[in-house]
């Protein structure tokens, strides 16, 4: 989209403040998705681990389960949070173009972090 603000990475920091939250709400968070784009190619995935790599930043270990499924890392940087709204991880942005509508939904609200 022309003129429209690039989603925030889903970071280290994100997935930590998340898990925080949970924890003192009582609550225990897992399958958070998140697309992550590698070259043409968008991926979905939950985390399995995090790291940081000297050079690369700090990187998440996926269960990539669109398109294609199996483990494999990526930059952070790289990645935005999602809804898995359709099963196939569409984030909200998307979710909203497919709409038709720039109105926010409840989607993502809900989501859970495997912390």
């Amino acid at each position: 989209m022309i003129g429209a603000t690039p989603p925030v990475p889903y970071t280290h920091a994100v997935h930590a403040r998340r898990c925080g939250e949970a924890a003192r709400a009582g609550d225990v968070l897992a399958g958070q998705f998140f697309q992550v784009k590698s070259g043409p190619v968008v991926y979905c995935g939950r985390i399995v681990a995090a790291w940081d790599h000297e050079s690369a930043g700090e990187m998440w270990k996926l269960e990539v389960v669109y398109p294609v499924k199996g483990i494999q890392s990526f930059p952070a940087k790289r990645s935005r949070q999602c809804g898995g709204i359709d099963g196939r991880c569409l984030c909200e942005a998307d979710a909203r173009s497919a709409r038709g509508t720039s109105a926010p939904s409840a989607a993502g609200s809900d989501l859970e972090v495997t912390c």
